[in-house]
């Protein structure tokens, strides 16, 4: 965990395992990819072909997560029926990926605004605590994390469920009769 971002992002990662009460798995956590016993591309494969493989994966940039996509291409792993896949960064070409990646959003903007008046107010002499700035992101919910697959599941299920049951429409008033 090589930056600040990384070690929280890990962090809420593990915080969402205690929250569910899922047990942490360091073996399903690769910190770099650069770190899998065979080169990047060939670990990933190895690492998916685990019998214990995770259904999710979310990687520490777009660029790692479009590796992941190759890679479960390649062994012909499905995102998101096999394996949702989530990046970071939203970088241009996440939107025209096969599938579309799921990524997270930072305000590069702000960041690089916020550094430069750090960095001029150190040049001018302004000395003061180290500060410790937390910027907002946003989740760009794109098809390779699953949600619309689950969203389809769930609206073909309730239209199952009212074809069974009209009744179901009328009795909480939802009939456009």
């Amino acid at each position: 965990m090589q930056t600040t971002s990384v070690y929280e992002r890990w962090q809420g990662y593990c915080k969402a395992l205690q929250k569910y009460e899922v047990p942490y798995d360091e073996t399903l956590v690769v910190p770099d990819f650069r770190q899998l016993q065979t080169g990047t591309y060939e670990g990933l494969v190895e690492f998916l072909q685990r019998p214990d493989r995770p259904g999710a994966i979310f990687a520490v940039n777009d660029y790692g997560a479009l590796d992941v996509l190759k890679a479960a291409k390649a062994i012909h792993l499905r995102v998101p029926e096999d394996l949702a896949v989530v990046g970071f960064d939203d970088e241009a070409f996440t939107a025209h990926v096969n599938p579309p990646l799921t990524t997270i959003v930072q305000q590069f903007i702000d960041i690089g605004l916020r550094a430069g008046t750090l960095l001029i107010s150190r040049i001018e002499g302004i000395v003061g605590a180290p500060k410790h700035i937390e910027l907002p992101t946003n989740l760009i919910i794109r098809e390779s994390c699953g949600a619309q697959l689950h969203v389809k599941r769930f609206l073909s299920l309730s239209q199952e469920k009212i074809k069974e049951s009209p009744e179901l429409l009328q009795e909480k008033d939802l009939s456009h009769s």
